[in-house]
């Protein structure tokens, strides 16, 4: 049994007082937290946004048109753009690249799809997302292979996420990967 006055009763009579007060201020610290979570969210979501819009802007102004000199170079295959002799065929022609890169990486690829085009300048974007899985160990040399072999293969957006069931087909750790990539083509009126 608690007595009145003794130093039980008082850690108690304190604990209840100040009880709603705990509760107040946790409520209040699990909303803070929340709506801190949203906002970083929303902020990562609007950089993305910003970082796409950049990298089509800069990687367009690559290949802007520059007279006779320009158009004998962007058909050679070191100009690093795509040599089909039309869009679907540069873009089928990018599909296979992005599944034997996943292949030769002894990764492998669930979906590539093709995204809209875009033109300007008489210059066509031809976009692609890709997702699949590949060994960690492989990444660094998938990408650099993507953008450094003609046609270029430029990653507009790249999320990664490491997969948590162990080990793959190599016994290396894997990563999941989704993978925007964008390639550019004279278009056919203006070779």
């Amino acid at each position: 049994m608690i007595r009145r006055g003794s130093r039980t009763s008082r850690m108690l009579a304190v604990a209840v007082v100040a009880a709603p007060a705990a509760l107040a201020a946790g409520g209040f610290a699990l909303w803070s937290v929340g709506t801190w979570i949203s906002t970083g969210r929303a902020l990562a979501a609007q950089e993305q946004l910003r970082h796409e819009a950049e990298t089509r802007a800069s990687h367009a102004s690559f290949y802007t048109e520059l007279g006779e000199a320009w158009r004998d170079y962007s058909e050679t295959e070191i100009s690093g753009l795509a040599q089909e002799p039309t869009a679907e065929a540069a873009e089928q022609a990018m599909k296979q690249r992005l599944l034997q890169l996943f292949e030769r990486s002894e990764g492998a690829a669930s979906v590539v799809e093709i995204l809209e085009r875009d033109d300007a300048d008489g210059v066509e974007r031809l976009r692609a997302e890709t997702r699949g899985r590949l060994p960690e160990a492989a990444l660094v040399s998938f990408l650099e292979t993507l953008e450094t072999q003609p046609p270029f293969l430029f990653v507009d957006l790249m999320e990664l996420q490491p997969e948590t069931d162990g080990a793959g087909r190599s016994g290396l750790s894997q990563v999941a990967i989704r993978l925007r990539v964008s390639a550019y083509r004279i278009k056919e009126a203006n070779r």
